[in-house]
């Protein structure tokens, strides 16, 4: 939910893009090859890369994402709970 508005901005953003140049482009295709069956063909082909895309493609593991923060020097990540721990001698049990 926290990236909702970004990913709407997005999508209605493509969606624009497509409903002007796709148009354009089809009656182009149709101008040089006398027929829409290549500018439907490309659209399918498209549309199932798209398909298979999002079917591939899986939100980012958190855990995996916390270990790869670069840390300042002398601090490392907790195993348990991902905060900054300090490498100076410290009295303190985390």
């Amino acid at each position: 939910m926290k990236n909702l508005g970004v990913n709407y901005g997005l999508v209605f953003t493509a969606w624009g893009a497509g409903g002007v140049f796709g148009p354009l482009l089809g009656g182009m295709v149709r101008d040089v090859t006398g027929t829409y069956g290549v500018a439907f063909a490309v659209s399918a082909v498209l549309s199932t890369l798209g398909i298979i895309i999002t079917m591939i493609i899986k939100a980012p593991d958190k855990a995996l994402a916390a270990k790869k923060v670069h840390l300042p020097a002398g601090l490392l990540n907790c195993p348990h709970c991902g905060e900054g721990i300090s490498l100076q001698a410290s009295t303190q049990k985390h």
